[in-house]
């Protein structure tokens, strides 16, 4: 069976803010969030060599989901990634594939809004309330899993009654109270930093 080929980028060609343990660097567009991920040096990896590779960071759209009323979306960590199941997360997404690309096209900011749209369709379908608004970029090398990942942080307002229940990675979510995520936890869970990355990025970078 073919390896899925996924978007990655060299290490070195982040941003110089990216390279330390914990980041994040504010975007105010897809095309900043582009140059701040350097993807002009990016490339197509199979997934199971980019996964033992540090020197290349794998690009992954993170959508952090709000409603009307400023509420935070919220959930237990249960989908391929056995490395995060002990961990709450507030981000929706996954790797860029290949198949994300148009025909031919060069990886840059229509590659990573498309692929950030498809992610929160497939997890979450429902009424949006506007669009899906790039907000920076988080790093990490303190995890295994971050040693190898690199986040597009968004955010997005939807209408909560209009969403179709699933079974998927999303079992499970709570509404948050606004600037509160963690208010929604059981007692004792906790968040996957990530997702403490990205809301520092929502609450400061703003």
């Amino acid at each position: 069976m073919k390896s899925q080929r996924i978007l990655v980028v060299p290490r070195t060609a982040l941003h110089p803010a990216l390279q330390a343990p914990r980041a994040w660097v504010a975007a105010g567009s897809w095309t900043e969030a582009a140059g701040l991920l350097g993807l002009d040096r990016a490339r197509w990896m199979p997934r199971p060599e980019a996964e033992t590779d540090p020197e290349w960071k794998q690009v992954i759209p993170y959508v952090t989901v709000f409603d009307p009323d400023g509420r935070v979306l919220v959930y237990p960590r249960q989908g391929t990634e056995a490395r995060l199941h002990a961990f709450w997360s507030l981000g929706i997404g996954g790797h860029i594939d290949r198949a994300d690309a148009a025909g031919d096209e060069a990886p840059g900011p229509k590659l990573l809004a498309r692929a950030a749209r498809r992610e929160v369709e497939e997890e979450y379908p429902v009424r949006w309330l506007g669009g899906l608004e790039v907000v920076g970029l988080i790093s990490e090398d303190e995890s295994e899993v971050g040693r190898v990942h690199v986040g597009v942080c968004c955010r997005l307002t939807v209408d909560p009654a209009t969403a179709r229940d699933g079974d998927g990675e999303l079992r499970g979510h709570r509404w948050a109270p606004p600037g509160d995520p963690a208010g929604a936890l059981p007692e004792g869970a906790g968040f996957e930093l990530w997702s403490e990355l990205a809301w520092a990025l929502h609450r400061e970078g703003r």
